[in-house]
């Protein structure tokens, strides 16, 4: 057989002819299958975004209680440095 004889052969019998019901039928399935996959996905995406958020704020947070705390430190020693500098000049 030559190879127009086996794209004849092939052409006369079609597997699914034109409409594709066939094809249609399994992209159906394929999407059916995929879609509550792709959902979950997500889902698990979220509630590990959701959890970073918050480990980021808990952080965030005790950042800034350090940071006031630092602030407050130096100003107490800037005043006993001050106070201990010029004694005179100092009032509270």
């Amino acid at each position: 057989m030559t190879n127009e004889e086996v794209l004849n052969l092939l052409a006369v019998k079609a597997f699914d002819p034109f409409p594709f019901i066939l094809l249609n039928l399994v992209l159906s399935c394929v999407a059916a299958i995929q879609a509550p996959l792709i959902m979950m996905s997500q889902n698990r995406q979220e509630e590990k975004d959701r959890q970073r958020a918050e480990n980021d704020y808990k952080v965030n947070l005790k950042t800034e209680i350090m940071i006031e705390d630092l602030h407050t430190l130096t100003v107490v020693c800037f005043l006993v440095v001050r106070k201990m500098i010029c004694p005179s000049t100092m009032t509270l």
